[in-house]
């Protein structure tokens, strides 16, 4: 009796799961060691023609500054946009400023603005962050501003002339990269636009990050709490993740960490786009009149292909896109069996890589392929956020990874190193 009532006791003792990304998130407590934004000044108030008020919104360190549009206590719900400018010093009245809208570089919200009327048809909010502004605490980036998004968030919800089904988060370069943490800490927002994220800040760090870094960039859980694709199996809401095309080629890789991002979101819920013949600037100013057309018309973001063809300069190049549709139709047999060659010199190149700050526990070389403007491209990062479908090998003591629709292009391929440390394939 004694056994089978040990037998039932053990049966029925409640299964301790593992900590989930999110659960170590919010345990985390992060040491910052200076304040990079010390001389920070109040949210300056807005020229009276912007339509635009100084207004607060209530987080967890206190009462922060944002520019919005005035509440308007008519009874109609409308769509709202919260927009998160770049960079790490907060914003100011140039966000507003129509003169200001560089068709080269469009950091302002002054075309949602006039698509909606100052308000009228669409709600606008710019939210600044702890340490920023005037507000209280210190910059952490990407950190407790994501903290401050959600807060943002639950406050332009809780608007009388707000519709709660019809919010929508976005944001370029850091801006964005804090949208896209918060996309996996809120469920509200009917979708989220993130526009030149960082989506593998560890990968941004390793290649030399933002300069500015707050905290000890050598401490690989400071990084990853402050990476999107930390928290990519936990999104809640649909991601519309945009960088310019021009942009695949770069150092930085994000087009390609954002496609191993999107691999790894749970029911496909983020989606890449590149426009052709856009950078991480120019893409802008088309992409806030498609997308300010989009909420206003539609009371939603615009679907995928429509943004694509808004935003693209230049004809598609039919062979590169002929290229890689043979790639996605041959599969990955080819990697798996004959795989990728790399010789002696690559594998001691590639293995520079492998240390750098932070230094990585199981360190995986991922490499990427995409059409570019002189045909077939191809780029590498060094990563342990890989998605469960890439393919994966070793190759002369080199763990490497490619995503399953160009596998194959490593058949009969032998990765090599020149004297002066550039790879290249033959």
């Amino acid at each position: 009796m004694r056994l089978l009532l040990c037998a039932i006791a053990c049966f029925t003792l409640p299964a301790f799961a593992e900590p989930t990304d999110l659960d170590l998130r919010g345990d985390f407590t992060t040491e910052v060691f200076r304040d990079i934004n010390a001389d920070a000044e109040p949210l300056p108030q807005p020229p009276a023609e912007s339509g635009v008020v100084v207004t607060s919104y209530r987080a967890e360190l206190g009462d922060l500054h944002a520019y919005a549009t005035p509440v308007r206590d008519d009874g109609v719900k409308r769509p709202a946009l919260i927009w998160v400018p770049g960079g790490f010093s907060g914003t100011g009245p140039d966000i507003l400023d129509p003169s200001a809208a560089d068709p080269a570089n469009d950091q302002t919200v002054t075309t949602y603005l006039q698509a909606g009327d100052n308000g009228d048809r669409l709600v606008v909010f710019v939210p600044t962050f702890r340490g920023t502004n005037g507000n209280p605490g210190q910059t952490e980036m990407f950190l407790g501003e994501a903290d401050d998004l959600v807060a943002a968030v639950e406050h332009v919800s809780a608007r009388p002339d707000v519709d709660p089904e019809q919010i929508y988060v976005a944001g370029h370069s850091t801006g964005g990269t804090v949208a896209l943490i918060a996309a996996a800490l809120t469920d509200v927002p009917a979708g989220v636009l993130c526009v030149g994220g960082a989506p593998d800040y560890v990968v941004t760090l390793r290649l030399g990050g933002y300069g500015v870094e707050p905290f000890d960039t050598s401490a690989l859980q400071e990084a990853k709490m402050r990476s999107p694709i930390t928290f990519a199996e936990h999104l809640k809401v649909p991601v519309l993740y945009v960088e310019g095309g021009l942009e695949d080629a770069s150092a930085d890789g994000y087009p390609a960490a954002a496609r191993r991002m999107a691999a790894m979101a749970p029911k496909a819920d983020m989606t890449v786009v590149l426009p052709r013949g856009r950078d991480h600037f120019t893409v802008l100013a088309p992409l806030h009149r498609v997308v300010a057309q989009s909420l206003v018309a539609e009371n939603g973001l615009p679907q995928p292909r429509r943004l694509l063809e808004a935003t693209s300069v230049g004809p598609a190049d039919p062979q590169t896109a002929q290229t890689m549709g043979d790639l996605a139709r041959l599969g990955p047999g080819g990697f798996k069996q004959k795989g990728l060659v790399v010789t002696d010199e690559a594998a001691e190149g590639l293995k520079g890589w492998l240390s750098g700050v932070p230094e990585l526990e199981a360190p995986v070389v991922v490499f990427d392929f995409f059409p570019g403007p002189n045909g077939l491209m191809w780029d590498f990062t060094v990563t342990d956020e890989v998605p469960e479908t890439y393919v994966r090998k070793t190759a002369n003591g080199i763990a490497i990874a490619v995503s399953p629709d160009v596998a194959a292009a490593f058949q009969g391929l032998t990765l090599t190193v020149d004297g002066e440390g550039k790879f290249d394939f033959e």
